[in-house]
């Protein structure tokens, strides 16, 4: 009779097989096993709600002030998942995929310009029947949604959280965007497994490592809607800019960019804050386009420690009031 000790060995070595095996011949099942690993690290869970006439998943976990986070285009509610875990504890979170991207409806008939989200987003979080303002954040196309909701419905956000946001104008053009321009073709719109490396080295500035079916898988995922995120851009680079209505904005905000940005050149920051004097700036050195991503840790601390300084002291007097009642 084998020991117990050799016995675990044998486990252990038909476990690693089961798993190359799993990676090998089910890179898919491999990466969503990946995905539910990294929600679990920050108890994540997933609901979905019907809103406007779409059906919209979202994560959601933590407690305290809510925060809706929106991603950026071509990305999902899982660009936020790894920042989460150090969230989590003094927010509730809630991270949806906008209409149109990651699993939400896409209708192939519908605009997904600032228009249109917007009408959708405030369905969203009136779906929630969440109390009171909520803050709100935005990486990106996901930034400049935020802003837009908040010249829309000033009353319903607290605070804005941008992550590099489009929708600013700078005084410098990034290369990808002058490229796009005179050839369109973008980094940011892959149209091969092979064009997906481009991508992960336009939107950070030191690419993470990612296991080989992660990468394929979620490369084989956005170049098959290549036509459809193509329409989308088309509609984004419609939208007015937002720099002749910073101004009307007077929700409190943390503007965080990468200084080695390659995608919105971090000199879009200024006309941001030149007509936003509300705004706590946060250069963050050695960063590209996905602060939350490649640096997550440092990105939540700078949110935390803006959330301590505008509005930590009034949750102790509502807290102190509450008790007195």
């Amino acid at each position: 009779m084998p020991s117990l000790t050799r016995f675990g060995y044998y486990a252990g070595a038909v476990l690693l097989l089961l798993v190359i095996a799993v990676m090998v011949f089910a890179p898919r099942t491999a990466t969503e096993f990946a995905i539910q690993f990294e929600r679990r690290m920050a108890s994540l869970e997933e609901h979905r709600v019907e809103a406007a006439g779409f059906t919209i998943p979202y994560l959601e976990t933590g407690e305290g002030p809510t925060l809706v986070l929106l991603h950026g285009f071509t990305a999902n509610k899982d660009n936020f998942t790894r920042i989460a875990r150090y969230l989590n504890r003094d927010f509730h979170l809630i991270i949806p995929d906008l209409p149109g991207f990651g699993e939400a409806s896409a209708p192939a008939d519908a605009r997904y310009d600032a228009d249109a989200q917007i009408p959708r987003l405030l369905a969203f979080l009136d779906a929630l029947e969440l109390e009171g303002p909520v803050h709100l954040g935005g990486s990106s196309m996901g930034g400049f949604l935020a802003a837009r909701l908040a010249l829309a419905a000033p009353e319903r956000v607290a605070s804005l959280w941008l992550l590099a946001p489009g929708g600013l104008v700078g005084e410098t053009t990034s290369d990808i965007w002058k490229t796009y321009e005179e050839t369109g073709r973008n980094p940011l719109l892959p149209q091969s497994v092979d064009d997906y490396d481009r991508t992960m080295e336009a939107v950070f500035h030191e690419p993470p490592t990612v296991p080989w079916f992660v990468r394929d898988t979620l490369a084989e995922r956005t170049v098959a809607r290549y036509e459809h995120y193509a329409g989308i851009l088309q509609q984004l680079r419609a939208d007015a800019p937002l720099n002749a209505r910073v101004a009307e904005i007077d929700t409190p905000t943390l503007l965080v960019w990468g200084m080695q940005d390659q995608v919105l050149h971090p000199s879009g920051a200024k006309a941001w804050t030149s007509a936003h004097p509300d705004t706590r700036f946060v250069p963050m050195e050695d960063v590209g386009h996905l602060p939350m991503l490649e640096a997550p840790e440092r990105t939540a601390e700078a949110y935390k420690a803006f959330y301590r300084e505008r509005f930590a002291s009034s949750d102790k007097a509502a807290s102190g009031s509450m008790a007195k009642n």
